[in-house]
Order: C-alpha cells, then structure tokens, then sequence
C-alpha cells in the first residue's frame, strides 16, 4: 500500500471512531437514558451507531479479504466511498439536515453520485481480477441497475417506515418518483463525465503514439 492509500484509509478510520465515540457519548451521557443499556439510547442513537459500526465493519473485513489477494489491500477509492456514504448520513441525521426543505433531493443526488463511482471502480477492481476487460457499456449498465436497485429498496423501507412507524419521510404523493428522479441524474452524470474523460485520454493517448513514430 502507498503512503498516500494508507493515510487515506487511516484518516477513514479515524472519522469512524471519532462518530462512534460521539455518538456513544451522546447516546450513553448526554441523554437522560438508562445508562449503558443500549435499549434505552433512543431510535435515534442507535440508529446513527448500527449506519456507522455496519460500514465501518463492512470496509475493515474487505480490507482483511483483499490482503490475502494479490492486490494487497481494499482500493482507497472505496475507504472514501464508504466513509462519504457514512458520512453524509451521519451529518444529515446528527444536525437535522433532513428538516431543511429539499435537503433529502440533495442526499439522493449525492448518493447516485457517490453509488455510480462505487459501482464502476468496483467493475474495473473485478475485471482487473480476473484479467476481463469488461466493456464499457457493461459497466455502465451495472453501475446505473446496480444504484438504482439499492435506490428503491431504500424508497420502500422508507414507505414501511411512513406506514407502520410514523417516520414521516415521504413528503409528497411524488417524493419517491422525485428521489429515483434525482438519484438518476447523480448517476447519468457520473457515466457522462467517465465517458468524456475516456475518450479524452484515448485521445491523447493516441496522439502521444503518432509524436513517438
């Protein structure tokens, strides 16, 4: 791993043990709870340490698997990713972000952003694996069905929510078609700007060929 890969991953560690720890204090002491009985933390608490323990958890054990491959270490691409995801939900939920109007419009964009580069980097980590040059097309239908599947599986718990736990996320008869709505322009954006910044290095990689000969 580089100097530059590990201070990334270790940084990454750091945000989630500087959340833990915060969310903790705030869930065992700030709050008049019972104490160390988890129970008695609240929805809320528990809901920020199980985002942030699950990620946290998730990105260490792919770490563990990818040093017993020959890539040595879990790309720092997706330390970034994860912790971006984690992070943005524990912003939005610790200083009530959800409560400004169209705040959750821009989470969703955020996420079809951050989902689509997760997915595609994820394609070339596989293919680089298992020396298959996957075509670019493919990828990027993985990447588009990939974010979107997640997209409405996050819509229908946040229906169940609504529905049997009075959550109060859906705002609207649309709010869901306008999530899935934005959440997809945050992905086609993504696949624009990867096409165009292929071609352009194509491009010049081309020409650097023609200058040598």
């Amino acid at each position: 791993m580089t100097s530059r890969n590990r201070w990334i991953v270790n940084f990454c560690r750091g945000f989630f043990v500087a959340a833990i720890f915060y969310v903790l204090y705030n869930g065992i002491f700030t709050d008049d709870y019972n104490y160390f009985s988890p129970a008695g933390w609240g929805s809320f608490w528990i809901g920020q340490f199980l985002t942030i323990a699950t990620l946290w958890a998730i990105l260490e054990s792919s770490h563990w698997y990818f040093k017993q491959t020959r890539f040595g270490h879990l790309p720092a691409v997706f330390w970034a990713l994860g912790t971006a995801f984690g992070g943005i939900d524990f912003g939005a939920g610790t200083f009530s972000l959800f409560e400004i109007q169209s705040f959750d419009k821009v989470v969703h964009f955020s996420t079809g952003i951050l989902g689509a580069v997760l997915f595609l980097n994820l394609v070339r980590v596989v293919s680089k694996f298992y020396h298959y040059n996957t075509p670019r097309i493919v990828a990027y239908y993985i990447a588009l069905t990939s974010v979107n599947i997640f997209g409405i599986v996050y819509e229908i718990a946040e229906l169940i929510g609504d529905r049997y736990y009075g959550a109060h996320n859906v705002t609207g008869p649309f709010d869901t078609t306008e999530d899935i709505l934005v959440n997809n322009i945050g992905i086609v954006l993504i696949l624009i700007s990867d096409f165009v910044i292929s071609r352009i290095r194509r491009r010049r990689s081309s020409e650097q060929i023609k200058q040598a000969f």
